[in-house]
């Protein structure tokens, strides 16, 4: 058994094997990744090999990086198309992803988000943004390129106005960005292959 909670600084308290723990402020963005840090570091402590005074064990929590899971982009070729403002990419493309994502963009701003979206025919809309619907100002959809089963920019557009939420379908992914050059909160989501193509575009795919 083990009890945790996130401190002032960031950084995680965890109490286990009757001894309080300091965790580093995980690196990964959403409530979520504080009790997944919190498990990860009780799994190693009840393991056979742990060692008590080596912390470096807790380092990777502060320096993980998940590429298109709430991945921060702040340079790079899209931000052309935003006058240079920065941009989220998330791979949510499911109930369970679009609600940990809904968390993780209301500890970043209580602002109102614009979407770029685009989906494949076999996931289904209403599970991805009703989760996010009460953080959304609009969303911007796409075909995602060089994809058969993509659901087309309109017919997602539909989709999402069915469900209430302003949506316009765009041409590209470069179109949507442009369109939301005055947006000062953007996360392009909806699915893994959309947050590949926008990270190769921007020339920033995981090494």
């Amino acid at each position: 058994d083990f009890i945790w909670e996130q401190i002032s600084t960031g950084e995680v308290k965890l109490e286990c094997k009757n001894r309080v723990f300091t965790l580093p402020k995980p690196a990964l963005i959403g409530p979520h990744q504080i009790q997944n840090a919190a498990l990860a570091a009780a799994s190693i402590i009840y393991s056979d090999n742990f060692t008590p005074l080596d912390d470096r064990l807790f380092s990777g929590i502060g320096l993980a990086k998940w590429p298109g899971r709430v991945q921060f982009i702040d340079e790079g070729t899209l931000l052309n198309y935003r006058d240079a403002r920065p941009i989220w990419i998330d791979g949510a493309h499911n109930s369970h992803g679009a609600a940990a994502l809904a968390a993780s963009l209301a500890q970043i701003t209580e602002e109102k988000w614009t979407l770029i979206a685009g989906m494949l025919t076999t996931r289904k809309p209403d599970d991805v943004f009703m989760p996010l619907k009460n953080l959304i100002s609009e969303i911007f959809t796409i075909t995602i390129p060089g994809q058969p089963a993509s659901l087309s920019a309109q017919a997602l557009s539909d989709n999402c106005q069915d469900l209430g939420i302003k949506a316009t379908a765009k041409s590209s992914l470069s179109a949507a960005l442009s369109a939301t050059s005055e947006s000062e909160f953007v996360v392009i989501c909806g699915s893994l292959y959309l947050a590949g193509h926008a990270l190769l575009l921007n020339d920033t795919l995981p090494e």
